[in-house]
């Protein structure tokens, strides 16, 4: 298949549409509080039931949207603090567990970092 600007465009626009729309639903439907997207980045805030079943729910949706396309798989870190712990803090420890999973693929299935 050949690489054209245009299937570039097009693969980009609908990622951008997935990240923008369909997390946002999935969001709402889970109770979780986006603080922060962009980009391919998200940052949410929610309790730790709401934000496990969220990530599944995003991982299912965009393997299916990518038509289960192994190229394609989002890397993801899970931080669980206390209802008092400083929402910086967590998104800093979150951040580093998220940058722990990039490079480690354990085949659809969750690893412990």
């Amino acid at each position: 298949m050949a690489k054209t600007i245009s299937r570039f465009a097009t693969l980009s626009r609908s990622m951008n549409n997935f990240f923008l729309w369909c997390i946002n639903y999935i969001a709402e439907e889970h109770n979780i509080y986006i603080t922060y997207s962009g980009g391919d980045d998200l940052f949410a805030v929610g309790n730790w039931k709401d934000l496990i079943d969220f990530s599944i729910e995003i991982h299912n949706k965009f393997s299916k949207f990518t038509c289960f396309n192994d190229i394609f798989h989002i890397s993801a870190g899970i931080g669980v603090f206390r209802p008092n712990y400083p929402i910086r803090h967590g998104a800093e420890a979150t951040g580093e567990l998220e940058s722990l999973s990039k490079g480690k693929w354990f085949d659809n299935k969750v690893g412990k970092a």
